[in-house]
């Protein structure tokens, strides 16, 4: 961790330009579109068909076209990062277009580790419904499965973005790569995305507040909601850029980079 705290102390103007460009500005824009239609966020089920039943279609298209979007610029960033933290005297831009070069097979790897979840959890939830286990197996497992992604994948991409294989050999690699400290790193992971979700709600509540009652406060609701909305997207931002500068450091570990 001391290779990681030098290098941020270093790099940091840097990083955080890329961290806002490919976490925070694809986000800001979701965000922001989706505020001219969504006022009250759905809180049932009910509530969510109402509101999809609710938008035109070329809305709701254009919306998921950002969605994927903003997917695909974050495994660009988070390839950035990890090729700027990996690869000795790499400029931004070099880092920018390997990363661009290595996405297909990046997001090919997310959407078969997904699939491979996928039918994983379905296979886990009917024994569970064989043995009884109702509804809150159901949920169990759904919630592991996708505390499984959300570690699985960003440790592959350091493997996507160096080694060059193909999807069954960057899966075959990372088994290899993280086999014997899965818990160590996992748990790393785990407290420092805590972590960061702690600060970021702490940040929202309090900060962010006082945003929107300044913006209420001066007739201008709008101009505060755009604001908050400025201040959650530049601060995911610094918390996403630290969890892929953590991952890049646990590979740097496992590969023999230090």
């Amino acid at each position: 961790m001391r290779w990681l705290q030098q290098f941020v102390e270093r790099e940091w103007p840097l990083l955080l330009p890329v961290a806002l460009a490919f976490f925070g500005l694809p986000k800001l824009v979701v965000t922001l579109v989706m505020a001219q239609r969504i006022t009250v966020v759905p809180q049932t089920v009910d509530d969510m068909r109402t509101l999809m039943a609710s938008l035109p279609g070329w809305w709701t298209g254009m919306v998921t076209a950002l969605l994927i979007v903003m997917l695909i610029a974050a495994v660009v960033g988070a390839m950035t990062l990890i090729g700027l933290a990996t690869r000795s005297r790499s400029s931004v831009g070099e880092a920018i277009l390997e990363s661009l070069k290595r996405a297909p097979v990046a997001v090919a790897m997310i959407v078969l580790v997904g699939l491979l979840l996928f039918v994983l959890l379905i296979v886990a939830m009917t024994v569970a419904a064989l043995a009884g286990g109702g509804q809150t197996s159901a949920v169990v497992l759904s919630f592991f499965g996708i505390i499984a992604t959300v570690l699985i994948v960003p440790l592959l991409l350091p493997i996507v973005l160096r080694e060059r294989l193909g999807l069954i050999g960057t899966l075959r690699e990372g088994r290899h790569l993280y086999s014997g400290s899965v818990t160590r790193i996992s748990g790393g992971l785990i407290l420092f995305a805590l972590g960061t979700w702690v600060v970021l709600v702490a940040v929202k509540v309090s900060a962010g507040s006082l945003i929107l009652l300044a913006g209420r406060s001066l007739g201008q609701p709008e101009l505060g909601d755009a604001l908050e909305a400025v201040l959650e997207s530049v601060t995911a931002s610094i918390g996403w850029g630290g969890f892929y500068l953590l991952v890049a450091s646990f590979y740097r570990q496992r590969a023999g980079l230090e």
